[in-house]
């Protein structure tokens, strides 16, 4: 990061860390915008939470990973900026993705946008949508970057909008999802099997369709299994609304998958997962406990409101982690255990920063011992 950028941000910080509507509970940026929470994973008994992370668009910075820790979901390290949009694989940013624990390495799969200059509606034509992937032993230190799927190993009929894999674990096999948008506006997911033996090779199984159309692009998908039932997580965009169902400008929630007589999966039964307005890219993985944690982006993309706290040089934050369980077909949440304990305190979450991080040096963290 150049040093006159470090400047600017730095003089921004003081007046941004002393403003009023700081989060105690919930995780945030010391700086500048967050959205989707990214790479949930538990690697070795400690939980990692990374989001999508932009200190300042306005100095020219783009989409990157921000990076925290924690063992107990009460004290957290900041441990910096994992990732920026410093390769040709990712240029103009590097979008969502997520985290997998597998045989002793974690493994980081995220969207590389590379967008062309010209004359171009970066849906059709004009955008790179790479998946690409690093790797690390100790969740701190990664691998180089590299590129495993590009435009052309996608189906020939999706559109530039291919993103966010999610890697999950069913029944002892790794799996890979990605949102998709068809070149014919139809919302879907790309399913894959990875070999267990090298995450990095993937085999495209099929694409999930449900019977009709629902909305034209899924974003931020994920599988979650439930004994022998599979469900698919997914922010469908540009559902209409229906009463009082689909309210929100773009949606959340789960649909059941179901195999037909040719044994490929079907996606049905939508249900949303959080019916208010700030609630958008939910990520789930399974912890060590075996419970299956969601953590949610507080914000909306092309929300038709704006928010206040852009004049203080930040903007949303991550909700606070809940359990999911099924019975009878029905989803129930409830809030972590472990955050329950601060609910008759003022206390708020206990951050601190990794002084020794290899990430970029921009801070974003909020709360205190």
């Amino acid at each position: 990061m150049k040093t006159e950028i470090q400047a600017a941000l730095q003089s921004r910080l003081d007046e941004t860390s002393a403003a009023k509507g700081r989060q105690k509970f919930h995780l945030m940026a010391d700086i500048g915008w967050i959205s989707d929470p990214n790479g949930l994973c538990d690697h070795n008994g400690t939980i990692h939470i990374c989001h999508q992370y932009t200190p300042a668009a306005d100095l020219g910075l783009s989409k990157s990973w921000g990076h925290y820790t924690t063992r107990d979901w009460i004290h957290y390290i900041d441990q910096g900026t994992l990732m920026v949009p410093d390769q040709p694989i990712d240029k103009d940013g590097c979008y969502s993705g997520s985290a997998l624990s597998w045989k002793g390495k974690l493994h980081l799969f995220y969207t590389g946008n590379i967008l062309s200059f010209g004359d171009f509606d970066y849906i059709y034509s004009g955008r790179g949508h790479y998946t690409n992937h690093l790797e690390s032993t100790d969740g701190l230190h990664f691998s180089p970057k590299e590129v495993l799927l590009r435009n052309e190993d996608y189906p020939a009929d999706m559109s530039c909008h291919v993103r966010d894999p999610k890697l999950t674990v069913v029944k002892g096999r790794p799996w890979m999802v990605l949102g998709a948008r068809t070149r014919k506006d139809v919302g879907c997911a790309l399913l894959y099997q990875a070999d267990p033996d090298n995450l990095c090779h993937l085999e495209y199984v099929q694409t999930i369709h449900s019977p009709e159309k629902f909305g034209y692009m899924w974003e931020c998908p994920g599988l979650i299994a439930n004994g022998d039932d599979l469900y698919l997580m997914a922010c469908p965009q540009g559902v209409p609304r229906q009463g009082y169902k689909y309210e929100n400008v773009y949606q959340n929630g789960l649909f059941r998958l179901s195999q037909d007589k040719t044994n490929q999966w079907i996606a049905k039964d939508f249900q949303t997962l959080d019916y208010g307005f700030d609630f958008y890219a939910p990520q789930s993985f399974v912890d060590h406990h075996g419970r299956e944690i969601v953590i949610g982006w507080m914000g909306i993309p092309d929300a038709p409101y704006d928010n206040p706290e852009k004049e203080q040089n930040w903007v949303h934050c991550l909700s606070l982690p809940r359990t999911i369980r099924f019975e009878n077909g029905r989803v129930f949440q409830y809030p972590v255990e472990e955050i329950l304990t601060l609910k008759d305190v003022e206390k708020p979450i206990c951050i601190r920063k990794n002084l020794h991080s290899s990430g970029a040096a921009t801070p974003h963290v909020t709360g205190g011992c």
